[in-house]
This record gives C-alpha cells, sequence and structure tokens, in this order.
C-alpha cells in the first residue's frame, strides 16, 4: 500500500515538471515515466545549478519517492516468496529490540482469541510492564492492521505445527495460551506444543490452554498430575474451562453482595444439565463451604436426566456428593417447569436457587423471564429465590434481563453469568507463575 501511494505520487510530480519545464517531451511521457518507476531515469542531472523554485524540487522528490516504491516492492516480494523465513526474520527482530519484555504466544481464533488478545496488551500495559505477544491464527478473515515488529504480531498459518511454533520462537515464550474454539483443535495444539518444547527445550513454558467441557478439563487435569510423559517435557501446562471460571466469579460477587448466600440454600433446581450447568453445579459445592451436613435436594429437569447426571458424578464426584438428586424427565417448555417451582415452594421454607442453562441463549432468557413471572405470582414471603441465567461468549443478557426484572427490587433476584469478561479473565491467569484457580501445575 505504501509502495502503491509512493509511485502514484512519484507519477503525478514528474508527469506535471515533464508537462510544464519540458513540453516538447510529452510524446516520450510514457517513456520517461517507465525510466523513473524502473529507476534508471535520472531527474537530477536536469536540475543544473542550485535550486532555484519549487519546480526544481519536482524531480527530486519523484525520484525520491519511486526509490521508496522499488523498496517497498522489494520488501513485498519477499514477504511473499519467504514465508517462513520472513517471520522468523521479524520474530528474531523485534526479540533483539525489545529484549526484556514478556513473551506470550496466543494460538486461535474466534472472538474469544480476538478478545483475549486485546485483553493481553491492556492487562500488561496496566501494571506497567510490557510485552511481545505472538497470535498465532489459521483462519483468513481479515484482522485489525498491526505492526511487524510492534507488541502485536499476526502470524497467518495453515495448522499448528512443530514448524510454525518454531518460527513463532515458542523455545523462548514465557506462555503460550491456546483459547480456539473446540477442544479438540485446543488438545491437538497442546500436544504440538510439548513436542516442539521437548525438541528445542530452552526454558520452562507455562501453558494455559482452555477447554470448554468441565468433564474433559476435569480428565486432563488429572492426565498431566500422573502422567510421566509430561514431566519430561520442559512445560507447565496450566488447564482453564471457561464455564467455571465464570461460574466461580458470579458465585463470588453473588456471595459478596448476599453475604454467605451459598450456605444458605435450602434446595436447588437445574433446568438443562449440561456442560455449563455442570460447572455451575461444581462451582456451587466449592463456594459452600464447609459442606452441609445433610446433602441438600437438587432437582435436575433435563430430557436425559439420568444419563446427565451419571456423566456429572462421574467427574465431579466430591460436588455431587453434597446433593441428593431428583430427576424430572420433562422438558422447561412445558407445564412441568410450574409444577416443579410450586413443589419447591411448598416443600421448603428456606432461599432457593433455580439455574437456567439449557443450552441456547433465546431459550435461557425465555425460560428465566418465565420464572420470573412464576415466582412474582408467588404469595409474598421473606425467602430469597436466586434464578442464574447463563449466557453465551457473544451476547449479553443482563440490559434484557434488567429491563424485564421487578421494578420493586423484591423476588426473584435474576442473575447473568458467563461473557467474554468473566469466562476469560486475563488477570487470574498466572502470569506471575502462580496457579490459576482450577488448574493444575506440573512441576
Amino acid at each position: 500500500m505504501i509502495g502503491a501511494i509512493a509511485d502514484v505520487i512519484a507519477i503525478v510530480l514528474y508527469s506535471v515538471w515533464i508537462l510544464v519545464e519540458h513540453p516538447e517531451e510529452k510524446w516520450r511521457l510514457v517513456y520517461r515515466l517507465g525510466r523513473l518507476l524502473t529507476l534508471n531515469e535520472d531527474p537530477l542531472g536536469a536540475v543544473a545549478g542550485s535550486v532555484a523554485s519549487f519546480m526544481d524540487w519536482m524531480p527530486i522528490a519523484a525520484q525520491v519517492l519511486a526509490t521508496i516504491a522499488a523498496i517497498m516492492f522489494a520488501f513485498e516480494l519477499f514477504r511473499l516468496l519467504a514465508g517462513g523465513a520472513y517471520d522468523r526474520l521479524r520474530t528474531t527482530i523485534r526479540s533483539h529490540l525489545w529484549p526484556n519484555r514478556r513473551r506470550v504466544i496466543l494460538i486461535g481464533d474466534g472472538r474469544a482469541a480476538h478478545w483475549i488478545a486485546d485483553d493481553i496488551l491492556a492487562y500488561h500495559a496496566s501494571i506497567g510492564r510490557g510485552v511481545l505477544l505472538t497470535h498465532l491464527r489459521t483462519e483468513r478473515t481479515p484482522s485489525t492492521l498491526v505492526h511487524p515488529l510492534g507488541a502485536l504480531m499476526v502470524l497467518q498459518v495453515h495448522a499448528i505445527t512443530q514448524r510454525c511454533l518454531r518460527q513463532a520462537d515458542i523455545a523462548h515464550a514465557d506462555d503460550v495460551v491456546i483459547v480456539g474454539d473446540g477442544d479438540s483443535r485446543n488438545l491437538e495444539a497442546l500436544v504440538r506444543c510439548s513436542e516442539a518444547l521437548h525438541a528445542t527445550p530452552s526454558r520452562r513454558t507455562t501453558v494455559h490452554v482452555r477447554i470448554d467441557s468441565p468433564e474433559c478439563a476435569e480428565q486432563l487435569n488429572h492426565a498431566v498430575e500422573t502422567s510421566d510423559r509430561w514431566r519430561h517435557y520442559c512445560l507447565d501446562v496450566r488447564v482453564f474451562c471457561p464455564d467455571e471460571m465464570a461460574a466461580r466469579q458470579a458465585l463470588a460477587v453473588w456471595s459478596g453482595t448476599v453475604p454467605a448466600a451459598p450456605q444458605q440454600i435450602e434446595e436447588v433446581l437445574m433446568i438443562g444439565l449440561g456442560e455449563s450447568a455442570a460447572a455451575f453445579l461444581a462451582m456451587l459445592a466449592d463456594a459452600t463451604t464447609p459442606a452441609p451436613a445433610k446433602p441438600r435436594r437438587v432437582n435436575l429437569m433435563d430430557m436425559h436426566p439420568e444419563r446427565a447426571w451419571a456423566r456429572v458424578k462421574a467427574n465431579f464426584p466430591q460436588a455431587c456428593a453434597q446433593f441428593e438428586p431428583h430427576l424430572i424427565h420433562e422438558s422447561a417448555d412445558s407445564d412441568a417447569l410450574g409444577s416443579a417451582l410450586n413443589d419447591m415452594v411448598a416443600r421448603t421454607t428456606g432461599n432457593l436457587l433455580i439455574s437456567v442453562s439449557v443450552g441456547d441463549v433465546d431459550g435461557n432468557l425465555s425460560i428465566a423471564l418465565r420464572l420470573a413471572s412464576m415466582v412474582r405470582a408467588l404469595p409474598p414471603s421473606s425467602r430469597r429465590i436466586t434464578i442464574f441465567v447463563r449466557q453465551s461468549l457473544a451476547v449479553n443478557l443482563g440490559s434484557l434481563l434488567v429491563r424485564n426484572a421487578n421494578p420493586l427490587n423484591t423476588a426473584p433476584e435474576l442473575r447473568v453469568w458467563g461473557g467474554l469478561e468473566d469466562s476469560f479473565p486475563v488477570d487470574l491467569l498466572p502470569w506471575e507463575g502462580g496457579v490459576t484457580d482450577g488448574g493444575s501445575s506440573v512441576r
């Protein structure tokens, strides 16, 4: 782009100079312009003596701009043909320009990866520490323009391989953050990082890997803690689950607003028991300290509650020990939702918690608003009924729920959890070598 602009300005300046100073040369204008752009024209010789006027500066400026355009064309040609050599060159140059900055490699595409790249830069700037962030991307969608040697450098690759990781200088990276969409891709990237670090050991690198499934995150935590394979590699593996981080953050804010709120819950209604709901239930058990002497009743409304509860119990046995399950094989769109709520209210006198996480954002919003209407129709009481609604990474339901919440600020209490800010809190990642909440470390 810079070379093209320089060429256009050079053509305009040189054409004006030819037409004004040498009108007899107008029939040879194209020939003279071709010599100028190929750096074979010598307009400096035509300007004899001292430069006396603005017109005398025009051929000199055209020659300078044509030289700049030729240099930029050669650079673009080198970048096109060199491929990985160009990436290695600019990685090496900026590492030597800023040798004391923290080096972070971000792997992944999608909304979360783009958001966390900006957040990493903002977080390190807020604590007054420089960072060199290299973003490895496989998608070909347009991205924001970044400086090739600046704090953020984007490398477009076809796939995450050892070769592209070496081009990004993973051997000297302090942290690698894998935040792509899809657990299988993230696990594959983790394996490639471990192989690249094992092949070129230099320092001990921390790899933070995103796993969306809480069950898969638990299994991976167990694997990196017990397997001898990871102990021979120069890396610490830190597993983080966005749903677990968001649920923990939401419950912490709730407990801070309403002291001892998780401990005061008498009964729980889970509408949907997928991955997000399983993470929320596990974090609710962690937030209840000490554990209640008698397991609290949890009502599970799902199309396949037996299968869902068996899966959650197999991966979170300690958390599930705090609850006594009662399965409701019904859809949340049926009348069974109102029956389940009325049964809870008639059976208990204490505070109630309802989790809405059926998988899609519009379904969660619809169910939450229906529940809020049902709760407001109940007889007045001193009990606290709190409805936690799961939102996606892209849609914020907070403003919608506030608009439809009770203006008198009575029951129910609607709380939204999830979103990019709570699911990927960069300040909670162990940049200083600590262990992130819920993560594992291999030493």
